[in-house]
Order: structure tokens, then sequence, then C-alpha cells
């Protein structure tokens, strides 16, 4: 009976170690990935603020521009390349009539937040015009995440113009639209 035993362990032994051969079946399918072309912006915020002036409180001095500083209006967006090196750039082009006197001066932020990748580079302050000026250059595969606290915080400072008359500023209200573009 040990003997049994052992050649049975044996046999096991060996069969347990030689490879024997397996018949093995197999199928595949490809799986595509495409990544679109995506250049998407949008603002977030306080976008229905407004300047204010008051009286130079004696006569002989011109108005003061007293609210002359508007924040708090984020830009976001989000951008995937093709891969031909070319970068999206943001402009801002001010739509409406300002008397010459008065200039609208636009600042944005380095980009803050939840961003990821390869977000622009602000070009500094800009005095906006009926011109796209650009505000945001070298943009690359990124997103600046959503909503405020996120992206590049916008300010806006109304300036007079020094090498304008003040002679065609009258008083009335000025609506203007500030209109910005995400583009190669």
């Amino acid at each position: 009976m040990k003997i049994q035993t052992i050649w049975i362990n044996l046999l096991i032994t060996i069969l347990v170690s030689v490879k024997l051969p397996s018949v093995a079946f197999a199928q595949s399918h490809q799986v595509a990935v495409s990544v679109p072309k995506v250049a998407l912006i949008s603002l977030a915020g306080n976008t229905n603020d407004h300047f204010s002036f008051a009286s130079g409180g004696e006569a002989g001095h011109k108005l003061e521009i007293t609210g002359n500083r508007i924040t708090g209006i984020w830009l976001n967006y989000s951008s995937t390349l093709e891969n031909d090196g070319k970068s999206h750039k943001i402009t801002a082009t001010m739509y409406g009539q300002l008397p010459d006197a008065l200039q609208v001066i636009l600042e944005a932020s380095p980009c803050e937040g939840s961003f990821r990748g390869n977000t622009g580079r602000p070009t500094g302050q800009m005095v906006l015009s009926g011109q796209p000026s650009e505000i945001i250059s070298e943009i690359g595969n990124s997103f600046t995440g959503r909503g405020t606290n996120n992206g590049h915080l916008l300010t806006y400072t109304l300036k007079w113009n020094e090498e304008a008359s003040t002679g065609h500023l009258f008083a009335e209200n000025h609506e203007l639209q500030i209109v910005y573009t995400i583009s190669e």
C-alpha cells in the first residue's frame, strides 16, 4: 500500500510538472479614441456691475470717478488643440459708445483655482475699443475649472483719457458690452 501511494504521488508530480499542450482561442477587436478640438469660453461672477461718478465738490473741478474699478468676473475656458503647434488666444472687444474723454482698461490675472494643463498667459493691461485686443495668449491643452475662483479674474478700470477733450462728455448713460472670443 505504501509503494502504491508513492507511485500515485510520483505520477501526480510528473503530470503536474509536464506541460501538456492546451488549445486556446483568442478574439480581438479595435477600440478607437477620438479627441475633438475644443475651444469653449464662459464668464462667472457678477457680470452686471457699473462705474460711477461724483461731482468734483467745488466749482472748477472735474467729475471724480468714484467707482472706477470692477472686479469679481472670472473668465473660464477649455482648450484642446490639434497637433500642429498652434495655440489658442482670447481677445476682448468693447461694443457701445463711450465718450473720448473716458477709457475702460481691462486686466486679466494669471490663472487661479482648479485648473489643469497649459493655461494661457495674460498680456497685461489693455485699453478696450471696438477692435479685438488680445488679453490671454499661448493657451495650450487645458481647462481652468468652472465658476468663480477658477480661471482668470478680470479687472476693469475706468480712467480719464488725458489726451481727449471733455467737451463731448454729457450727463447720460452709456451701455457697453464686452465680448470675449477664443480662437487660434
